[in-house]
């Protein structure tokens, strides 16, 4: 067989497993989000929730028995991809790692790799007045009652708010003239340009903001964004707002703090600047 390595993604590891003992070559695994190992292992602990889950219990397990099969008839150990003995490429900053010290060597943590094409324009603000960049990524658009928090939120203050509704049309009623809204923007020009960042807490948004060494405020949803702005908050570049806390007043404060706490950002910036 002409393949001396099998390169995969850690969503395909059972199928890449079982394709690497039968060829008997060494794996490469890539790890989109934060990794995980015996030590801290958050997928187990999500699997455990969607078998628990009584909407989706059912079909989780009818998914789970069909891996068990497949990995015990091909003679393979799921428990390999937790324990690292594989070269493991890790698409985020060893410092937004959990735990980042029970990952050893063969942990390789890369960073967010993008020559910034996929996030390609321009942004320009029309005045000088502070921006705030609002963005929910793409999965958590559908809920004009939560746009309208933004709009009470900032629709006075006296800042430019770029916000994008990930591709959903939302109708969230009357747009203060304050506010520009996008289903799209050049992401990377609209956050060096911003004062702030208001996210929830998705892995691409925070990478990209770090890059441009943009303050964060997040309100995460999942349990996996709750990760993420763990460790923004513990390294002193972003504030949490817990999603049944995020009113209009609450989401301006925080913004409004975090612009301006300019000594803590600057040294924020600095050190995940060399750190990312």
């Amino acid at each position: 067989f002409p393949y001396t390595t099998l390169f995969r993604s850690n969503a395909a590891f059972h199928a890449g497993a079982v394709l690497c003992t039968q060829w008997d070559v060494p794996l490469v695994t890539a790890h989109a989000n934060v990794a995980y190992n015996e030590t801290f292992n958050w997928p187990a602990k999500h699997r455990q929730q969607l078998l628990d889950d009584p909407a989706r219990g059912a079909r989780a397990v009818e998914v789970e028995t069909s891996i068990v099969e497949l990995m015990t008839r091909h003679g393979v150990d799921e428990s390999r991809m937790a324990r690292g003995e594989d070269m493991t490429l890790v698409f985020a900053p060893r410092a937004l790692q959990p735990e980042a010290e029970s990952f050893g060597d063969s942990y390789v943590f890369v960073g967010p790799c993008t020559d910034g094409s996929v996030f390609a324009g321009d942004w320009q603000p029309a005045d000088d007045r502070p921006v705030l960049f609002i963005s929910l990524g793409t999965l958590y658009n559908e809920r004009p009652d939560y746009f309208r928090r933004f709009l009470d939120a900032f629709g006075d203050l006296d800042w430019r708010v770029v916000m994008t509704t990930g591709g959903s049309t939302v109708d969230a009623g009357p747009v203060p003239p304050n506010f520009e809204l996008h289903s799209w923007v050049p992401q990377l020009s609209v956050l060096r340009q911003a004062s702030v960042f208001l996210t929830n807490g998705g892995l691409g948004g925070i990478t990209s903001a770090l890059q441009q060494g943009t303050p964060l405020v997040l309100v995460p949803e999942a349990e996996e964004q709750e990760m993420h702005a763990g460790q923004v908050a513990e390294l002193g570049l972003g504030r949490i707002i817990r999603f049944a806390e995020a009113t209009p007043e609450a989401l301006r404060n925080a913004v409004l703090e975090v612009a301006a706490d300019e000594t803590s950002v600057q040294i924020g910036r600095a050190s995940c600047r060399e750190r990312v």
